[in-house]
């Protein structure tokens, strides 16, 4: 068989298409170059209403063409951009609450050449794709391209990047798949947000492969990697995808595209849903916020009024997690729900250590060590007993430091009807503010109390306790 390139614009026509969406649409884009590689500008397309502020929108990143010759991740990029500045109705809502950058051709050596010689080769030899990794770029020197995205995401600290992968002949095909690749950790966090961005294309009609039917999981240790032939093949590299989500905490994914209008659908939905209230928010935007979840749908979670303030307590947070702990007192009774922060280790009692610097106490005794602390108080409305409850803990072994943006410790209630009674905040009753207080989410059957808390308010420990009533189910043997 013969094999026929897909059709697209040669790589001395990229420019002039990207700045037809500049000269169409000024106000909504704007066409930069990030630099040079193997001779040729890199560009981006950078879409907003640029009528309305930055500071309240979020950022989707959207790159192709990172694997050279994968000519339909590059079409597919420019059907979203054509769409983008169309004037459609729902574009035109996106750009007024998010940033939407693409780079449809980030590697425009290897797609000139049109060598299969070069599919995954630069000049020097080397595959520009992989040579992001956890920490940033192993040779920039040899891989101009990679260095540039990583610049990039460095830049926006995006809360979507979707990279954007498809075939090189026009009768090739790959699986239209999203957030599955050879790399074991460039997974979308958000199993529920990636299955509606599949659907939109299921929908249409187009065949969409999903993990689910490999029936394997992938290694997490070291016995799964020895018994590597029951679990899912991937390897241990950071891409794009995974070096943006291991500083920014960005929900990140490659996606495979054999025809556009598939590629293009799974884009569409996703910046749809990003101007969505997602489950839980007060707010629309893309689920980004949860950076630690003890159990359950208790969490610690990024603070903020805007985008820009939520982007930087997020990226502080995911990168400081080491300075603090949390963790849910329990048993959870029904009825009272407490979730406990601790950013100050000096008061702790280093005696009461194990052999592994693994910490339990009382939870009395391990509140009362903190003069903050209104013991009396927590004792009297959170009915706490030493003999039911113990903290566990380990001790980080460098000094913590508070979150410079602030915090908020979410308690999920899972009562739809939980009508709440107390909302404590160390033993003292807390006010409904969504800058310092706490406000009420109802979704999915849960109700959330999320506290918030800006920097100037943190302290050492943070007791968030939840006194509530609701009309719980019954339990007991069922018969019929």
């Amino acid at each position: 068989m013969k094999y026929k390139l897909r059709e697209c614009i040669a790589v001395n026509e990229i420019p002039d298409y990207l700045y037809g969406w500049e000269k169409k649409e000024p106000d909504k884009v704007k066409i930069e170059v990030l630099g040079k590689a193997s001779g040729y500008d890199v560009m981006s397309a950078v879409f907003t209403d640029r009528t309305l502020p930055d500071d309240d929108k979020q950022v989707a990143l959207i790159i192709a063409q990172h694997s050279g010759m994968e000519i339909s991740g590059m079409t597919t990029v420019l059907s979203l951009g054509n769409w983008l500045c169309s004037g459609d109705t729902i574009a035109e809502e996106i750009l007024k609450k998010q940033i939407v950058v693409l780079v449809p051709c980030p590697n425009p050596f290897t797609y000139a050449t049109q060598s299969v010689d070069h599919t995954f080769q630069n000049e020097f030899g080397v595959d520009e794709y992989i040579s992001i990794d956890y920490d940033g770029v192993k040779e920039p020197e040899k891989t101009p391209a990679a260095l540039l995205i990583k610049n990039l995401i460095d830049k926006y600290r995006p809360e979507l990047l979707i990279d954007s992968h498809g075939v090189a002949y026009q009768d090739s095909l790959v699986l239209e798949s999203l957030g599955y690749s050879a790399f074991s950790s460039n997974r979308m966090y958000n199993n529920g947000f990636m299955e509606k961005m599949q659907k939109a294309a299921e929908d249409a009609g187009f065949a969409i492969w999903r993990e689910d039917a490999m029936q394997k999981n992938f290694p997490v240790s070291e016995f799964n990697r020895q018994n590597a032939s029951k679990y899912r093949p991937g390897a241990d590299k950071g891409i794009a995808p995974v070096y943006s989500y291991f500083h920014y905490h960005t929900m990140a994914a490659s996606m495979e595209v054999s025809f556009e209008k598939s590629g293009f659908l799974r884009m569409k939905k996703a910046l749809e849903m990003g101007n969505e209230k997602a489950a839980g928010e007060y707010y629309s935007g893309y689920p980004t916020r949860t950076i630690i979840s003890p159990i359950g749908n208790h969490s610690l979670r990024a603070y903020g009024q805007t985008a820009e303030e939520r982007r930087k307590s997020r990226v502080e947070l995911w990168n400081n997690s080491e300075d603090f702990f949390c963790f849910v007192v329990g048993p959870e009774m029904i009825g009272q729900s407490t979730l406990v922060m601790v950013s100050d280790f000096e008061p702790i009692d280093r005696e009461s250590a194990d052999i592994n610097n693994n910490y339990h106490m009382p939870l009395i005794h391990f509140f009362s060590q903190y003069k903050e602390i209104d013991i009396e108080a927590i004792k009297k409305s959170a009915n706490y007993s030493d003999e039911a409850y113990k903290a566990y803990f380990h001790l980080p072994d460098k000094k913590a430091r508070k979150p410079k943006y602030g915090v908020t410790m979410r308690i999920g209630i899972p009562f739809a009807d939980a009508r709440l009674e107390k909302v404590l905040l160390n033993g003292k009753e807390m006010e409904m503010s969504a800058e310092y207080g706490y406000t009420i989410l109802k979704s999915e059957n849960w109700t959330y109390v999320d506290y918030n808390i800006p920097h100037d308010k943190i302290e050492g420990i943070m007791i968030a306790t939840v006194c509530y009533d609701c009309d719980a189910p019954e339990r007991g043997i069922m018969e019929f």
